[in-house]
């Protein structure tokens, strides 16, 4: 599995593309990964919540893909970046 790192917004942009990919192959599970571990390293970015909504809404659960959407509206200044209606 390869990880991917955000220094920048270019990475956190490649990062964004990157997941998506995963997400609409159904590489569900190494997206989850690389996505907990952009979180450790960026705990207040909105991006990586609004993907785990992405995944547990594609899962249908709908409940803690809410709750992922709302912590990213919560953190929102770069939630563009990533805009869920693309995944």
């Amino acid at each position: 599995m390869n990880t991917i790192s955000s220094d920048n917004t270019e990475n956190e942009e490649y990062f964004c593309l990157k997941m998506k990919q995963l997400i609409c192959s159904d590489q569900l599970q190494e997206a989850f990964q690389n996505i907990c571990d952009f979180i450790a390293k960026h705990p207040d970015s909105a991006i990586p919540h609004n993907l785990l909504g992405s995944i547990y809404e594609k899962k249908r659960n709908h409940v803690l893909a809410m709750k992922h959407f709302r912590v990213a509206w919560l953190f929102g200044s770069n939630l563009f970046t990533c805009s869920r209606k693309y995944v």
